[in-house]
């Protein structure tokens, strides 16, 4: 008779680590005398492992009755090295080794002395080639840098057959020679990356020695991708997706924890899918919050960060002017995502309405309104009232816009006289004397427009609610941008673009919208050039109107001459 009985459990339900499992085996009564040896095998996908035990007394299996024997597994270490192979390029030996042992005999051209480093690479395209049979961790590569001061770096490949390979990432080789490193891949090695190629870029000869494969983890885990750039106006029923690794039993994650400020509310939808819901964010910073998802039976959890993004709410003025002989005013807003809603708020005995469309939607463009007031212009300027304007129905919009709307004096208009010299923060005309052009600070079709004027004597101009709304405020900049300046049409700068083109900006941060300034002090005529290129000046053209040609033709268009507000 035998006296060995086996017992085959397959097809089981994984065992995680620290859980237990009690497993049973019928068998004929007997006796197992003392002194024998009962031995249990346990294999596992990383090897198996063996428990004796020596009776020291007989050991009475009965009819009905159960003897146990209990037996600890101990998992592998979680690094294992494998063998690996040198694929025959730039006269490279084909040969399999184990990592750490000595090179001796293997057709290494790299001494045994050595070791572990068992080959040497010193050409572009050298490469080291694993191949293995199931799902892993990342793979790892030992480098020793040989010589030379440049540095080198592998391009990791991965391919499913061993044919055709994909480049997964590149991994530098850096330090002093004879600094040692290991490079790891960032990704985990899956049934996409079977194969995995160290592929040599050549910089400083390398040496190249133990290759190994982290196991895949069997904790259970949650995975799930962080979500970022939320727009600023937030959203319901957006949705994530998550996955589960490892899980002894059924999906129960859940939804335990959102922060409340980005994230208004979350749940678990159906398996796999989480549904949340996002707070506008009103300000111009971005905003960073987060979902916690958990599973109880396996005691496992995952905080997802979920990130909002600012939006920056422009009013192009803080203040507009209804001419004296005019009924109507206009100014823009610009809310990228948000709808909007203005409110005209008059002084008393005043009239002050919005006499175009007081609500808006999300728009990158600027968005034009309307104010109007029959109030008759008096002999000084007065306040009419102010236009609120706020997003998306928020009364309390922290970057709530309050623009001040007033009435021009019926007062005598203003003159203005060309000048030859600048005077910094002054109010100015661009002028063509010859065509009697004025730039009128509206830009079209890549051009400042402009329009006819009246000059006296070729040196004055007599003001009206036209003309004065013409006007260019040039200013003085100072540090590193001294000797420029900015030219401010009511609040837009002058902007070049590219080629002879030009454009109105909302600010003046670059050197696009900064200009050198030169004033003939016999002609008056004023030379202004732009900062981020001083090749392009300000010209006429009589077809083309006003834009920033070439300096080569600075006798071809004519340039300006700045007639001063009195």
């Amino acid at each position: 008779m035998s006296s060995t009985a086996q017992l085959h459990i397959n097809n089981g339900t994984k065992i995680n680590a620290g859980s237990d499992a009690t497993f049973y085996m019928a068998i004929k009564p007997f006796t197992a005398p003392a002194g024998e040896t009962i031995s249990l095998s346990v294999t596992a996908d990383n090897g198996a492992q063996v428990r004796q035990k020596v009776l020291t007394a007989d050991a009475v299996f009965e009819a009905g009755s159960l003897n146990s024997l209990n037996f600890t597994y101990d998992l592998a270490p979680q690094v294992v090295t494998l063998p690996f192979s040198i694929d025959g390029k730039a006269g490279k030996a084909a040969y399999t080794t184990i990592p750490g042992l000595s090179a001796s005999g293997l057709g290494s051209d790299y001494a045994s002395a050595n070791s572990p480093y068992l080959t040497k690479l010193d050409g572009t395209g050298d490469y080291i080639q694993v191949r293995f049979d199931a799902a892993a961790g990342k793979a790892s590569i030992g480098v020793k840098k040989l010589g030379g001061a440049a540095n080198s770096s592998f391009d990791v490949m991965g391919s499913a057959d061993g044919d055709d390979f994909t480049k997964i990432e590149t991994l530098d080789v850096t330090g002093a020679v004879n600094a040692t490193m290991t490079l790891e891949t960032s990704v985990p090695i899956d049934a996409s990356y079977r194969f995995i190629r160290f592929v040599f870029n050549k910089g400083a000869n390398v040496g190249v020695g133990p290759l190994a494969i982290t196991l895949p983890s069997l904790d259970p885990e949650i995975k799930a991708s962080n979500v970022s750039d939320i727009p600023a106006i937030g959203g319901t029923d957006l949705s994530f997706t998550y996955e589960i690794l490892n899980f002894s039993g059924a999906d129960d994650v859940a939804v335990t924890a959102f922060d409340g400020e980005v994230v208004a509310s979350a749940s678990v939808n159906t398996a796999g899918t989480v549904t949340y819901s996002i707070f506008p964010n009103y300000s111009e910073t971005a905003k960073n919050g987060s979902i916690t998802l958990n599973s109880a039976s396996e005691g496992v959890s995952k905080i997802v960060s979920v990130s909002q993004l600012g939006e920056t709410f422009v009013a192009s003025a803080e203040e507009v002017v209804i001419p004296n002989n005019a009924t109507t005013a206009t100014f823009t807003i610009t809310s990228p995502t948000f709808g909007w809603n203005a409110v005209a708020n008059a002084e008393s005995e005043k009239n002050l309405t919005i006499s175009g469309s007081a609500s808006g939607s999300g728009s990158a463009s600027a968005q034009t309104i309307t104010v109007s007031s029959t109030t008759v212009a008096g002999a000084t300027e007065q306040t009419l009232g102010t236009i609120t304007v706020y997003r998306n129905g928020n009364t309390s919009d922290i970057q709530k816009k309050s623009i001040t709307v007033k009435k021009a004096s019926s007062a005598v208009a203003s003159t203005y006289t060309k000048v030859t010299s600048l005077t910094a923060g002054a109010q100015y005309l661009l002028v063509n004397t010859s065509t009697n052009k004025v730039a009128t600070g509206v830009v079209s079709s890549s051009t400042l427009q402009s329009a006819s004027v009246i000059i006296t004597g070729g040196t004055t101009i007599a003001g009206n609610d036209t003309i004065d709304g013409y006007t260019v405020t040039i200013t003085a900049l100072t540090g590193g941008d001294a000797g420029y300046y900015t030219l401010k049409f009511g609040s837009k700068y002058l902007k070049y673009t590219s080629s002879s083109s030009v454009a109105l900006n909302d600010t003046a941060t670059t050197n696009s919208e900064k200009w050198s300034i030169e004033i003939d002090s016999e002609t008056g005529l004023a030379t202004i050039k732009n900062k981020a290129t001083n090749t392009r000046f300000i010209g006429w053209n009589n077809n083309n109107g006003w834009k920033a040609y070439s300096t080569g033709n600075l006798n071809t268009y004519p340039r300006p001459y700045l007639f001063i507000k009195q």
